[in-house]
């Protein structure tokens, strides 16, 4: 691609991320100037294959989608690649960052989960599925903060996508959002839930009571990723800032509980992620 043709690709990055992916785009606002195309890159990414199931309305044609983008990484298809802006923009960063193709295709094969109507087995399953998908981000975002090199932040990195995809359980399930259903099978079952109730919202006390465990566990998982990025330069904190917004919308489903639940204000947003920065 020409230059020319490369900067518009970044500029469409970040429209996508300011338009779809606001917390991400808002963090990396938080980075210095010239890794933000590189931070909305990524984040229009994380747009681009995370509506991947939303899109078709057939598994098949979600699974050509992932399988797209994983020849697209892997270069076989170049042309076509540079004429997608978030592809172009993406292998862009890669190169530029020396960012592993592996993390790439686990984080795509994981998502073949979203794909179809199933739901998550176990716990344990749910947490690799995070750190796979919104961990992977997370340590991909502080390797471009770490200039292209190992920030030693694998630890972190996991915790922070164990904690985002159990605060995603929660919050998806709480807004209606249930297929595919990422509470766990097990745990349902465990509080007396049937997947028949849980998916049409029933099940009552056995299902807050299954949000509730899930919810702990999420606050844990963050507690432990905020606790290892203390140990770490300040200048990765942007790549973890959406555990401050997972934080807050965790916080208003306690209050809301029975009620039908929102995600938090654009503002109110924007200034858990200012008051998280401030800390770091």
């Amino acid at each position: 691609m020409s230059a020319d043709a490369l900067a518009e690709a970044y500029v469409y990055c970040g429209q996508i991320a300011r338009e779809n992916e606001r917390d991400l785009w808002l963090a990396a606002l938080f980075a210095p100037e010239r890794l933000r195309p590189h931070l909305q890159a990524l984040a229009a990414f994380a747009h681009e294959t995370g509506v991947a199931a939303a899109r078709v309305r057939e598994p098949v044609a979600g699974e050509m989608r992932l399988a797209w983008w994983r020849e697209a990484l892997a270069g076989a298809r170049t042309a076509e690649a540079a004429g997608a802006p978030i592809a172009a923009a993406l292998i862009d960063t890669m190169t530029k960052f020396a960012l592993p193709v592996s993390a790439l295709e686990d984080l795509l094969q994981a998502l073949t989960f979203d794909v179809y109507d199933d739901a998550m087995e176990s716990l344990e399953a749910l947490e690799a599925y995070g750190i796979a998908t919104a961990g992977a981000l997370t340590a991909l975002r502080a390797q471009v903060l770490a200039e292209g090199r190992q920030p030693g932040a694998q630890g972190a990195s996991d915790a922070a996508g164990a904690g985002l995809a159990l605060a995603r359980a929660v919050l998806d399930f709480a807004a209606g959002r249930r297929r595919p259903l990422l509470v766990p099978r097990a745990l349902l079952e465990r509080c007396g839930v049937s997947l028949a109730d849980a998916r049409v919202g029933g099940g009552g006390g056995g299902v807050r009571a299954a949000l509730a465990e899930l919810a702990d566990a999420a606050d844990a998982r963050i507690d432990e990723a905020e606790a290892r990025l203390a140990a770490l330069p300040a200048a990765l904190a942007p790549a973890f800032a959406p555990l401050a917004t997972a934080r807050l919308d965790l916080r208003r489903w306690r209050r809301a509980r029975a009620a039908p639940f929102a995600p938090a204000a654009p503002w109110r947003r924007q200034w858990a992620l200012w008051r998280w920065a401030r800390r770091r």
